[in-house]
Formats: C-alpha cells, sequence, structure tokens
C-alpha cells in the first residue's frame, strides 16, 4: 500500500495546491492510494521526527517504509511520477 503525507502550514502559499494535486493522484490511482494531510505546527513532534523542516514536504511511503521525500510545490507530473515509481 501506498501512503502519501502531506505536511502543511497555513501561512505557506504552496501548501493548498498540493493537497489538491496530491488529492487528484489519489482519485486517479484509487484504492492502492491514502493521503494524508499533516499540518506541522499542529504536529510539531510528528514533523521533527520526520526531520520535516519546510513546507509543503511530501513524504511517499510504501509498505509502512519511507520510499521518497518531494520538498516544494511540485507539479502534478512529478507527483504522479514519484509515485508510479512505487
Amino acid at each position: 500500500m501506498l501512503e502519501l503525507w502531506l505536511f502543511t502550514s497555513n501561512h505557506c502559499p504552496g501548501c493548498e495546491p498540493m493537497k489538491q494535486k496530491c488529492e487528484q493522484v489519489s482519485i486517479e490511482i484509487g484504492a492502492k492510494l491514502k493521503v494524508y494531510n499533516i499540518d506541522k505546527p499542529e504536529h510539531m513532534a510528528l514533523a521533527k521526527a520526520f526531520y520535516i523542516m519546510s513546507t509543503p514536504t511530501l513524504l511517499i511511503k510504501r509498505n509502512g517504509e519511507i520510499a521518497d521525500q518531494i520538498v516544494g510545490n511540485v507539479s502534478l507530473s512529478k507527483i504522479e511520477e514519484a509515485v508510479n515509481g512505487y
């Protein structure tokens, strides 16, 4: 199973577009992909555990392990390419 963990914050202008792109990828791929939107300030301990320094940061997890990390507001095709690699 694949999971997208998207760390965001309210003051981040790139976070909302990343949320929308991750949701779109989730719809395209279907049941084998789960998206979690995590507010970094609200879940600071979790962000620190994964060394999340800025938002948006996307962790791609496969079978519970971190497979990839994307920092910043990237294109939909970059997210799709990363997810399709797993």
